[in-house]
């Protein structure tokens, strides 16, 4: 409202209005915590993919994120694997998650007999849309990057022992050739 007085003292009201409408925008992603597993045993993604993203607008009238698209890129070490036709190669070293929501099908298998911190970056595209009147009105899709951080604890391995028999005579040495232990 706008509210105009002479020096007369004559009071005028003019009602103005104003639209404001809000862009959306994708946030960056956060790295969600690490996922401890065994060593040499294939373990599911546990992350919520949907705490990874850092606006938590849910209210009409404001972007509202959403996780749309996720592409694993192959790690150096160990593997990615899934059930039939979840992960699909994009043909770049990435596998391409058909269903973002079964993420918890996803299988890293870290490398053999190898313990430590082993990361798998993810390119993770997210749709942030305003939400007007019952209608999306705006959206913007980014694609940001992220890592997923899997510490692999050690895990003994059974030893291997191979032997063969032998024979030798009393009272002198008996070579023991053929044995081996792993």
């Amino acid at each position: 409202n706008k509210v105009s007085t002479d020096p007369l003292g004559d009071t005028t009201v003019t009602v103005e209005s104003l639209r404001i409408e809000l862009a959306p925008v994708v946030d960056d992603v956060s790295s969600p915590s690490g996922v401890s597993i065994i060593e040499d045993v294939p373990s599911a993604f546990t992350f919520d993919i949907n705490q990874m993203l850092n606006d938590s607008s849910t209210g009409v009238f404001q972007g509202v994120e959403s996780v749309t698209a996720v592409v694993f890129i192959m790690p150096a070490e160990g593997s990615i694997s899934g059930p039939p036709g979840l992960l699909v190669d994009n043909g770049s070293g990435g596998l391409v998650l058909t269903d973002v929501s079964r993420l918890a099908e996803v299988y890293y298998t870290p490398p053999l007999h190898k313990d430590g911190q082993f990361s798998i970056e993810a390119e993770i595209t997210v749709t942030d849309s305003v939400i007007g009147n019952g209608t999306v009105t705006d959206t913007d899709v980014q694609t940001r990057t992220s890592s997923l951080v899997f510490t692999v604890e050690a895990d003994a391995d059974a030893p291997v022992v191979a032997t063969t028999d032998v024979t030798g005579n009393e009272d002198s040495d008996i070579a023991l050739a053929g044995m081996n232990v792993q």
